[in-house]
């Protein structure tokens, strides 16, 4: 699977939008969505963050970040969960 699904498959997983993980990266919403249809190539760092982010399986898809497994000097923020109203 090439990473430009996988980065679509994990953002709508998780209910986010494209907004919520450019400010885990620390980049605009527009850069995001270059990664997301193949525009621009996804730097290291990003994936690396990105593989802390959604844990161990990454943006790959595959085991990744070894080295963070049970690390307690990372700790990712995700966005506020979405509260259903009823």
């Amino acid at each position: 699977m090439d990473y430009k699904k996988r980065l679509y498959d994990l953002r709508t997983d998780n209910d986010l939008k494209q907004t919520d993980i450019a400010a885990v990266l620390k980049i605009t919403g527009q850069a995001y969505g270059m990664y997301e249809n193949g525009k621009r190539g996804l730097a290291i760092e990003h994936r690396i963050t990105l593989c802390r982010y959604f844990g161990s399986a990454g943006v790959t898809g595959r085991a990744c970040c070894r080295a963070d497994r049970g690390s307690s000097t990372w700790a990712p923020t995700r966005p506020a969960e979405k509260k259903m109203v009823s």
